[in-house]
């Protein structure tokens, strides 16, 4: 019997023993994945306070960059006006060329037949 009881003693001593590293082993965990998170939660931080600061620092950069988009924009309308323009110009110079083509084209009928009244004018 007394062995039985030596044998029990060894097995809850062992038992004890294996008992306390598991539980150092299971605080290590635990510690572990606690500074995991920390670390975690201290990289977001650190990410939205960069992205925060950079839109700030870049801010004037973006305004100014769209106030030279809006400036390029009006220029490049204002010379599709100025086009426009100058086609519209040219095609009514074309039909007043025309228009002048076709009066002296009349008259030069009528001086063809003045002519023809009055001689050659050849003498």
């Amino acid at each position: 019997m007394e062995d039985n009881l030596q044998e029990i003693y060894s097995l809850l001593e062992e038992n004890y023993r294996l008992s306390t590293e598991n539980h150092k082993m299971l605080k290590g965990m635990e510690r572990k994945r606690k500074r995991e998170n920390l670390q975690k939660i201290v990289r977001m931080i650190v990410v939205v306070v960069i992205l925060v600061l950079l839109v700030s620092f870049l801010r004037p950069y973006i305004r100014g960059a769209r106030q030279i988009y809006q400036s390029v924009s009006e220029k490049v309308e204002t010379v599709s006006n100025a086009a426009d323009t100058i086609n519209a110009a040219g095609q009514n110079i074309q039909q007043a060329q025309e228009d002048v083509q076709g009066f002296f084209g009349d008259l030069s009928g009528d001086f063809d037949g003045l002519q023809g009244l009055f001689g050659s004018g050849e003498e």
